[in-house]
């Protein structure tokens, strides 16, 4: 790859990983492989995959022992939200 490719190629936030990964558990429990699957690029791969390790640092996304991902529904307890990093 060229140094011209690498440095045009578009940016993509962990916040926006964050929605694909919300967006992709909304309906479903899927698999890790199955959200990776949906990256069109390294980028994207890179943020689901920041956006993943922060919503399960989060305990917002849990990951079962067969690599399922399931979403939390409800709020966080108010001592959790108050012990949460600002």
């Amino acid at each position: 790859e060229s140094f011209h490719e690498l440095v045009n190629r578009p940016v993509v936030s962990v916040s926006a990983g964050v929605y694909h990964v919300l967006r992709a558990l909304r309906r479903q429990h899927r698999s890790m492989d199955a959200v990776f699957a949906t990256a069109e690029s390294r980028s994207q791969l890179v943020a689901v995959f920041l956006a993943l390790l922060e919503l399960i640092r989060s305990e917002r996304v849990t990951v079962g022992d067969d690599g399922i991902l399931q979403l939390r529904e409800g709020r966080l307890p108010e001592e959790e939200v108050q012990n949460a990093d600002p």
